[in-house]
């Protein structure tokens, strides 16, 4: 996001708007804004490439262990995740439209193959975390 451009450069971007409006230095400006644009893209490109990088382990090293009907609810999930990389039990179970206990054995699995993550330490209303997705956004 440009917005976090802007705000690790909070005084350039305050000084050139500054600059803008007291001396017209609108090309000073435009190259500061340029440069967030070219890093900002750049940032995002490598996000997306770390992001196919999990994609292709988790294809390669987690689906396979997976049998045929369970292997679809596996993907699925892992589709899902993306989206929603923060899950309980019951969101699994809903959103794959599998009963509670299955959505729980494919949770056990997907955390044993170092998928998710427990992160409340509870033994009731637990939430599992699909940490090396979004450690990336860190």
């Amino acid at each position: 996001y440009m917005s976090d451009y802007f705000e690790r450069n909070r005084t350039a971007y305050i000084d050139r708007l500054m600059a803008v409006r007291e001396g017209g230095h609108l090309r000073d400006w435009l190259m500061f804004f340029v440069g967030g644009v070219e890093e900002t893209a750049r940032s995002s490109a490598e996000t997306l490439q770390a992001i196919l990088k999990i994609k292709e382990r988790v294809e390669r090293e987690v689906l396979p262990r997976f049998r045929a009907p369970r292997r679809d609810r596996a993907s699925r999930l892992i589709k899902f995740l993306y989206s929603c990389p923060v899950v309980s039990v019951d969101i699994v179970a809903k959103v794959i439209g599998i009963a509670t206990n299955t959505a729980h054995s494919l949770v056990k699995d997907m955390v044993a193959y170092n998928v998710l993550i427990e992160i409340t330490g509870q033994r009731r209303n637990r939430l599992y975390l699909f940490k090396d997705y979004v450690e990336l956004f860190k």
